[in-house]
């Protein structure tokens, strides 16, 4: 879902989503927060805040469920985006800031840096 939302491929993306979804009712969660995430990044892009919020917090609640750390902080950076489109410039920092803080502190420099890159 994740790759196929980077090509703009809206339908595969959601389609591999679903299936990651599906999965995640079945028990096997890997995955699903990134599935999540990938649809916010479309909802996103398309200028739909309320359906990214939702995707978010899907993907907090996968990343939860599974305890992962690169989850959540990857979430955080994606939240830090939406926050700022809608306008919320201090608040995206301090998210960005939070999320580059905790992947740096894992040793994933490459998510670090791609996100310092972003902002």
């Amino acid at each position: 879902a994740d790759a196929h939302a980077g090509l703009g491929d809206t339908r595969r993306a959601r389609h591999h989503a679903a299936h990651a979804a599906w999965r995640g009712r079945e028990g096997e969660h890997l995955g699903a927060a990134c599935a999540y995430r990938a649809l916010a990044r479309l909802a996103l892009q398309a200028g739909q805040f309320d359906r990214a919020q939702a995707c978010l917090s899907r993907a907090a609640h996968a990343a939860g469920l599974r305890q992962s750390r690169r989850e959540a902080a990857l979430n955080l950076a994606l939240r830090a985006d939406l926050l700022q489109r809608q306008g919320d410039a201090a608040g995206a920092v301090g998210l960005a800031q939070e999320a580059r803080s905790e992947l740096l502190a894992m040793g994933m420099h490459w998510h670090a840096q791609a996100l310092a890159t972003q902002g």
